[in-house]
């Protein structure tokens, strides 16, 4: 059932409302079980120690958290982080889409495949950069928050991240909501962009090994018999399996809405 509200009785359409709420919904839930590390992370990071063990900073990251300020102390910043990540995340798959079918449409057929790897990159580069402007203010703010404890008095400078958004705007100015922009597009902007070339690469030889396996299903069905024709039809029923499972794994990240061919 969940197979055809996505992606249609035929498997070629998809229900974008229902697709943006899915995504939306996975989005949250994943940011809930890794925003803890994030903001240990962060504390690590900005941390004096000059003792550095991975695993045993982690955990006193997260166990002296709770103890100074409880569970909700995990997710300190929390509301600013989703803020910026639901709109950047829209924003950049909507960008990528588009622009990666404007940069080599699926139905013309004098593009090359050079061309058609080329896309990607390009427009997860570009996708990639603009989700960027919308996400660093936010996971600007979201830091802030992170790095105040009630153990260190001195760090408590902001009430939320309301607050926090008007006292950077007062002493910073508009730049102090950018700080580490240039950093960050240097190490996600490439990322990326080899990331969804790889993904589409990969995409289009599983496509092309079902319709393949399709073509020799339905050649078998008119040349053998019974018995193999049933058994071509559970070989292509795997397959069909498989690619759905494939597409639903990649809703928790968000990246369902490449499919929109």
């Amino acid at each position: 059932m969940l197979e055809n509200v996505l992606l249609g009785s035929h498997g070629e359409s998809i229900n974008v409302p229902i697709l943006l709420t899915l995504g939306s919904f996975f989005s949250i839930l994943e940011a809930s079980i890794i925003y803890p590390i994030e903001l240990s992370k962060t504390r690590i990071q900005v941390s004096k120690s000059t003792k550095v063990s991975f695993l045993k900073d982690l955990q006193f990251s997260m166990r002296e958290t709770l103890k100074s300020d409880g569970f909700r102390g995990l997710y300190k910043g929390f509301i600013a982080w989703e803020i910026g990540g639901l709109p950047s995340t829209l924003a950049f798959f909507s960008l990528y889409n588009y622009l990666k079918h404007r940069l080599a449409p699926i139905n013309d057929n004098s593009i090359n495949p050079t061309q058609r790897l080329i896309a990607p990159l390009i427009a997860g580069a570009i996708a990639d950069a603009t989700a960027m402007v919308l996400w660093t203010p936010c996971e600007i703010i979201a830091q802030r928050l992170q790095i105040q404890t009630k153990s260190d008095p001195s760090s408590l400078r902001y009430k939320n991240g309301w607050d926090a958004a008007k006292i950077i705007s007062k002493q910073e100015g508009f730049r102090g909501f950018y700080r580490g922009f240039g950093a960050s597009l240097l190490t996600t902007v490439p990322t990326s962009s080899v990331w969804f070339c790889t993904y589409e690469v990969t995409k289009s030889n599983i496509t092309k090994y079902i319709q393949v396996d399709r073509l020799n299903s339905n050649t078998n069905t008119n040349t053998n018999t019974n018995t193999n024709s049933n058994s071509n039809s559970i070989s292509n029923e795997i397959f069909n399996k498989l690619l759905i499972s494939w597409r639903y794994d990649f809703i928790g990240k968000d990246l369902l809405s490449l499919i929109n061919q």
